[in-house]
């Protein structure tokens, strides 16, 4: 295993988290970084036991679907959350379902290392581009629920709560509807983008639910064969900065 070192200014930092000493695909690391990615290899317990490096891409290697709670909820201590991609032996079972439901931003399974590249740097595309989107002076505010825009934080009555980038950046998209219907389409442009691979609409629905969990059932309404919008018993707005 490499040791985490700082990545180069330019680079995109890719960090492949290996679950139980699944052994790599040959000549994996080497392709990707000829594909001008800055790629580090750690088992995934040293993963979980180290600050996530902020803008970096994490790559879980698994078999299994028991460290998808775990990976995530660490990715989300991070501000801004990191990207999160599952690699999966195997796509049957619901196991990249699963992934996605759990909270990953991409699952692969026996693609090529430059079809790899190519979702990592989609990913990576995503996350700045939801950073970017995110950017503004006043912080949202919808009953108990404040979230900074400029540093990626929410908090319920005044306790932070952890949000994957997705999960942040839907729920932005509905505080800033201010009570309008949000479709599954525009969330999934939203939190995924329109070149996202392998994501459909059951997944916007998944990540709805986390919300709810996190927040509340009552936070979002889902208006019946249109989309989604904040509950209607509590005023919203924006919080000056």
């Amino acid at each position: 295993m490499e040791l985490l070192t700082q990545a180069s200014a330019n680079a995109i930092a890719v960090v492949i988290a290996i679950d139980d000493g699944e052994p790599l695909p040959p000549d994996l690391v080497a392709t990707l970084r000829r594909e001008a990615l800055e790629v580090r290899t750690v088992a995934l317990s040293v993963a979980l036991a180290t600050p996530a490096e902020v803008g970096s891409v994490v790559l879980l290697w698994t078999r299994s679907s028991a460290s998808y709670e775990r990976l995530v909820a660490w990715a989300q201590r991070a501000t801004p959350p990191v990207g999160l991609i599952a690699a999966l032996a195997e796509r049957g079972g619901g196991a990249a379902e699963a992934a996605l439901a759990a909270g990953f931003d991409d699952v692969v399974s026996g693609c090529s290392a430059r079809e790899l590249a190519v979702r990592i740097r989609a990913v990576h595309r995503r996350v700045a581009r939801s950073s970017a989107r995110l950017d503004g002076p006043r912080r949202l505010r919808f009953r108990n629920v404040v979230l900074d825009p400029d540093s990626c934080e929410a908090w319920v009555e005044g306790t932070a709560v952890g949000l994957t980038m997705t999960e942040f950046t839907a729920l932005v998209a509905l505080l800033r509807a201010k009570g309008g219907v949000v479709s599954r389409s525009q969330l999934l442009e939203q939190a995924w983008g329109a070149t996202s691979f392998d994501i459909g609409e059951r997944s916007v629905d998944a990540v709805v639910l986390r919300l709810r969990r996190k927040l509340g059932a009552a936070m979002i309404e889902t208006v019946r064969g249109v989309g989604f919008r904040l509950g209607d018993d509590g005023g919203n707005g924006d919080e000056p900065g």
